[in-house]
């Protein structure tokens, strides 16, 4: 026969919560820093005289390479605070249907320029 059974108090839930408040506001901003850090050092979109070469992935890798004469179109996205701070999103379509894309690259309308002067000669 049990004559008494303790409990938790429900503080050990509240104390649970506030580490994890705690963890959410302090600890994952630290990270983004790093993240971004690492994107902008391990992602990149390359034209050269024969070909686009887009490259993305920390840890995944994913390689779009494709000569000049077989991309179809290289499109811009800008939202509108793309556009006031001057960064947007680059995707090239090749022959095929095959498509690379890189996002928050500054100033990307220069990079679709760059290609279209070397397409054209």
């Amino acid at each position: 026969m049990v004559v008494y059974e303790a409990r938790y108090h429900w503080i050990l839930g509240a104390s649970s919560l506030l580490i994890a408040v705690l963890f959410w506001w302090l600890i994952i901003p630290l990270f983004t820093p790093i993240r971004a850090f690492l994107i902008s050092k391990t992602n990149e979109a390359v034209v050269t005289n024969k070909r686009v070469i887009i490259k993305s992935g920390i840890i995944r890798r994913r390689v779009f390479d494709l000569q000049l004469a077989k991309v179809e179109s290289v499109n811009v996205y800008q939202s509108i605070l793309g556009r006031i701070l001057g960064y947007g999103t680059i995707t090239a379509n090749g022959t095929g249907g095959s498509w690379g894309s890189i996002n928050m690259i500054r100033k990307p309308d220069e990079f679709r320029r760059v290609f279209q002067s070397l397409a054209i000669n």
